[in-house]
């Protein structure tokens, strides 16, 4: 028992000292232990006014993304999005795709950062455009993997082709944990 206590303490001492590498060349996987949950507000808008009362909703979704840094601490890359959104016994579900852009701060084992998404998708019959910005913390485990946590705003438009005049906006602040690797 000694043993594993003392090779625990020792694991712990040598990720607490090496950093992960977000240097130019690194590549980022951000994976599907990414989760949020939101606490949303949705309204029907029609030919930019707004026609219905607002309905909170719940969303659970995730988000893994596959990314780049094209320069020291800036990642570029693309993210799929899954969500399914709960509204008075009512639930629906979107997949979404589209680039995102991160960057982080400092150098330490814990690194803030600021990041945004442009997506485009589909809501059962419904098309759908979206973007996210927000802010969090990268904590270093090791120098490949990182345990993020970041607040967000985002909004995403739904619209029928046939009636591009009527659309469904949904927007709202999200919190979001999950794990990263860099290679």
């Amino acid at each position: 028992m000694k043993k594993l206590f003392l090779l625990a303490i020792l694991l712990l001492a040598l990720s607490a000292t090496s950093f992960a590498q977000f240097s130019q060349g690194t590549f980022h996987l951000s994976g599907a232990s990414d989760l949020n949950y939101a606490s949303m507000k949705s309204y029907l808008q029609y030919d930019g006014e707004k026609v219905s009362d607002e309905v909170s909703s719940s969303q659970f979704n995730i988000s893994p993304s596959f990314g780049y840094f094209v320069a020291d601490n800036l990642a570029i890359g693309l993210m799929l999005e899954y969500e399914t959104e709960s509204s008075e016994g009512e639930s629906i579900s979107s997949a979404m795709i589209g680039p995102y852009a991160g960057y982080f701060f400092g150098s330490s084992n814990v690194r803030p950062f600021i990041g945004a998404d442009i997506l485009y998708g589909s809501m059962e019959d419904l098309k759908a455009t979206g973007f996210d910005f927000g802010a969090g913390i990268a904590v270093l485990v090791n120098n490949f993997i990182s345990i993020d946590f970041g607040l967000s705003y985002g909004q995403v438009g739904m619209f029928s082709e046939d009636d591009t005049d009527l659309k469904l906006i949904t927007s709202g602040v999200g919190f979001s944990g999950g794990i990263s690797i860099y290679l």
